[in-house]
C-alpha cells in the first residue's frame, strides 16, 4: 500500500514538472508569435530592389563587399529577409 501511494506521489510530481516545463514553452512560443506578428509582411521583391539599390550605390567604388556590410544595423529579422532575397537574386 505504502509502495502504490508513493508510486503516486511520484507520478504526480512528474506530471507537474512537464505542465510548468510545457507552460514555459507555450510561453516563449506566445511571446515569439506575438513578436513575429509585430513585423510587415515580407515582400521579397522590395528586399531584393534594397539590396541592389545599395549595391549599385557602391558599385562606383568597385570594391568587394561582404554580407555583414549590406545588413549592417539591420534588426534580425531584416538580415533573415535580406539574405533570402539575395539567395534569390
Amino acid at each position: 500500500m505504502q509502495n502504490a501511494l508513493l508510486a503516486s506521489i511520484a507520478e504526480t510530481e512528474k506530471q507537474t514538472e512537464m505542465a510548468v516545463r510545457v507552460s514555459t514553452w507555450k510561453q516563449r512560443i506566445e511571446n515569439s508569435l506575438e513578436e513575429e506578428d509585430s513585423h510587415p509582411p515580407f515582400d521579397i521583391q522590395e528586399y531584393g530592389a534594397r539590396i541592389l539599390d545599395k549595391l549599385s550605390l557602391e558599385e562606383s567604388s568597385s570594391c568587394v563587399r561582404s554580407f555583414s556590410d549590406l545588413v549592417a544595423g539591420q534588426t534580425k529579422f531584416d538580415v533573415a529577409r535580406s539574405f533570402s532575397s539575395l539567395l534569390q537574386l
